[in-house]
């Protein structure tokens, strides 16, 4: 499963946002789609990401965490982080992942 959540535009940019706030709204949601070999691909848009996983299935709670983390280290690095943040669930190894995709210019 793939979900894209637009951020809350004043939130999106702070190194200590609101975690009640910085979701803003459900964009999409998209299952997974068979590929040509019959394997199960899940498709981002092409681009620049910063990234996080983890493997289990996370709380709402631990997501929003997860994201604040890496909109962290995008400010550090002083990249400018975009106001989307994709959530992927997915099987490896037979086991859940999860996975945030925030991109940035």
């Amino acid at each position: 499963m793939l979900y894209c959540f637009r951020l809350n535009e004043n939130e999106s940019s702070s190194f200590e946002p609101d975690k009640k706030a910085l979701i803003d709204h459900l964009v999409f949601s998209a299952s997974a789609v068979t590929g040509a070999q019959g394997e199960m691909v899940k498709v981002l848009p092409e681009g620049s990401y910063l990234f996080a996983q983890k493997r289990e299935i996370l709380s709402r709670e631990e997501i929003i965490d997860m994201a604040v983390e890496i909109q962290a280290e995008g400010l550090w690095r002083r990249l400018k982080p975009g106001k989307t943040l994709y959530l992927r669930y997915l099987f490896e190894d037979s086991k859940t992942v999860t996975q945030l995709y925030r991109p940035y210019n």
